[in-house]
């Protein structure tokens, strides 16, 4: 019959008859954590320039939407200004076609 991990046979760092073994585990479980820690470090790192990013893009979607709002109303000033320039002009121009 083979013999599996549980029984001595194949396992973490090969064969060797258990010589070392608690240490190379320990050293690759070592490893494997501190290779997590620096992936969440970067995560964060990365969660926070992405919170910097979202806070500087609703501050520009605010200024613009004043901008905007802004415009809106010169829009419309310029409306008003030019339908009441039109209605002064109707009777101006038939006044000098009459030759007043």
């Amino acid at each position: 019959m083979a013999a599996g991990p549980a029984t001595g046979g194949a396992s973490w760092g090969g064969g060797g008859g258990g010589v070392g073994k608690p240490d190379q585990l320990a050293e690759a479980a070592a490893s494997v954590v501190a290779s997590l820690k620096q992936g969440v470090d970067r995560l964060q790192l990365s969660h926070q320039a992405t919170q910097a990013n979202l806070g500087r893009a609703g501050g520009n979607l605010t200024s613009s939407l004043a901008k905007i709002e802004g415009f809106e109303v010169d829009i419309k000033k310029a409306s008003d200004k030019y339908v009441f320039m039109q209605k002064v002009r109707g009777p101006l121009r038939r006044t000098q076609h009459k030759g007043i």
